[in-house]
């Protein structure tokens, strides 16, 4: 956790700070870094304090992404006419510097932690720590967190916070943050995604026009993935695979951040060099549309694709909320949980042959009953009697001349020693983590092996027993052929039998006809040599009695 971390603000918002109202700090996902999701969470946040609470929102930012002396202006002209506050590790001393050291506020009495996907071994400590010193700092009476897509390998470094300071109510913007929310005992739930009412919004405000383009987003930047390569290739084939189904293009920008760390889509393009299949597309740049909302004329129209593929969790939530199917990449698990969140399911190839839109009904229900409960937890917490706190700070950091956001002030922050003692501890924890895992990894490989070694003997017995069956299979096999061929030799000869016997019957039904017919002539002819021999005796009788005579 960081000691020295001071506030600065210009003098429109110190005026503000110090007014006898009752504030509300603003600290999450939008630091100042201008990120489609991140700018529709704190718009979502400040959208639900104007309608439920009343509270004077003052948004925490991080001094780091001010890119020019123009930048206030641009925020209250994107946000409108409210606080915002920087925080640095650093003591500024330039005379030149533009903004003033905080000392002193009035009536900041709520501190709400908004969504996003930050408490996690990526950024949450850096994110509990900046919480840990407001809340502390401004003796915060009342906080809330909301929206968050918690990580099940980040759960015990969060419950040591939550058991310090107790936050009112929890909310997970997906239903396995709200489990973890659950096992943990905590008060809270399914929130659904602070980013969802000011979608909604923008549904119902902002014409749109729908064309027979393909939407294109990637981003590439460290956290998307776990080996650049990985991503890089599933990416090129992808590009490949889309243009096979629709050579034309619509690429999403989801930043408008200049730092080198930040690889989006036109940055990746870059990257891609010539495995990058289109030489002709446009561009339209979705954080720039989101800073403007609630800006923009009312005949403005919004250009969008039919289909989309991306790498940003709110684009798809955007696009599918505007019954636009929309396909999610994911190379960690990190994306797996978020692709989980929004029902995003399936290949690429499996989303291009049956493009789908997930109904979030039964989300958006859940996520009124969430703001129900949320606006009357404030409600119970409200305090009327401001209170005036005198801000101290812990002067241990070098005066450092401001400089505009620019890598410098990365490279900066990358050589500070308190910074590679933070990274030098993760880093070692990560390790004894990955040393204990690989102990793991060795008893189940022994295990396995030996379970291996059995397997294999079995199996050796059982190919000495198949070789052995084999061999009288294939004697038994020789005897069949043998007694086939005397089978066949023997039917052939049998079938001869039964010819001759054929036409031996038929020569015996002849015969036995001429026997029947000579038998038949026999009779008759010894019925004529009786009456021949009567005749013959008749004529002796007469002849010896003339004689006698």
């Amino acid at each position: 956790m960081y000691d020295n971390i001071y506030l600065y603000a210009d003098s429109r918002s110190i005026e503000q700070l110090n007014t006898a109202e009752e504030k509300v700090l603003l600290f999450g996902s939008y630091i100042g870094y201008s990120n489609f999701g991140d700018i529709l969470q704190l718009k979502g946040a400040l959208e639900f304090h104007r309608s439920h609470t009343d509270l004077i929102p003052v948004v925490v930012c991080a001094l780091e992404s001010i890119s020019s002396y123009s930048f206030f202006a641009k925020l209250r002209k994107w946000f409108g006419d409210i606080t915002f506050i920087f925080f640095d590790y650093n003591l500024q001393s330039d005379p030149s510097f533009m903004l003033q050291q905080i000392h002193t506020s009035t009536g900041v009495h709520h501190l709400h932690l908004y969504g996003g996907g930050y408490l996690n071994t990526m950024w949450g400590e850096f994110k509990l720590s900046i919480v840990e010193f407001l809340l502390k700092t401004f003796k915060i009476e009342h906080y809330v967190i909301t929206g968050q897509q918690l990580d099940k390998n980040f759960i015990s470094n969060l419950s040591q916070h939550i058991q310090t300071y107790s936050p009112s109510l929890i909310g997970g913007r997906d239903y396995e943050s709200a489990n973890l929310i659950k096992m943990a005992g905590w008060k809270g739930g399914y929130s659904f995604d602070d980013a969802s009412d000011i979608i909604q919004s923008m549904k119902n405000n902002l014409k749109f026009q729908i064309n027979d383009q393909i939407m294109f987003h990637v981003n590439t930047s460290s956290y998307t993935h776990e080996k650049l390569e990985h991503a890089i290739n599933t990416i090129s084939n992808s590009l490949k695979r889309i243009k096979a189904y629709n050579n034309k293009l619509q690429l999403l920008q989801m930043y408008s951040d200049k730092r080198y760390v930040v690889r989006d889509t036109l940055e990746t393009i870059i990257d891609l060099e010539d495995e990058f299949p289109f030489d002709t597309y446009v561009v339209q740049n979705l954080a720039i549309m989101a800073l403007e909302y609630q800006t923009i004329q009312n005949d403005d129209l919004l250009q969008l694709g039919n289909l989309g593929v991306t790498s940003s969790y709110h684009t798809t939530m955007f696009l599918n909320m505007l019954g636009i199917p929309c396909h999610l990449f994911s190379f960690n698990d990190y994306y797996d949980q978020k692709r989980g969140a929004l029902d995003n399911k399936g290949t690429l190839d499996e989303f291009l042959n049956a493009p789908y839109v997930p109904d979030y009904e039964a989300k958006l229900k859940e996520r009124q009953d969430w703001i129900y409960i949320l606006k009357s937890d404030f409600l119970a917490h409200r305090n009327e009697k401001l209170k005036i706190e005198k801000i101290n700070y812990i002067i241990t950091s070098t005066n450092l001349a401001f400089s505009y956001k620019d890598d410098q002030i990365q490279k900066n922050l990358n050589t500070s020693l308190q910074w590679q003692r933070e990274q030098t501890n993760i880093w070692w924890e990560k390790y004894q983590r990955s040393i204990q895992e690989l102990q793991w990894q060795k008893e189940q490989t022994d295990s396995w092996w030996n379970k291996h070694q059995q397997i294999t003997q079995e199996l050796e017995w059982q190919k000495e027993q198949t070789d052995s069956w084999w061999n009288k299979h294939q004697v038994l096999i020789s005897k069949l052929d043998q007694n086939q061929a005397i089978f066949d030799e023997l039917k052939d000869e049998l079938i001869n039998h039964q010819a001759d016997l054929l036409k031996s019957t038929v020569e015996l039904e002849q015969v036995h006809r001429e026997y029947s017919q000579c038998r038949e002539y026999s009779e008759n002819l010894e019925k004529q040599l009786e009456h021949l021999n009567s005749w013959i005796n008749y004529i002796k009788y007469k002849i010896k009695k003339r004689m006698d005579t």
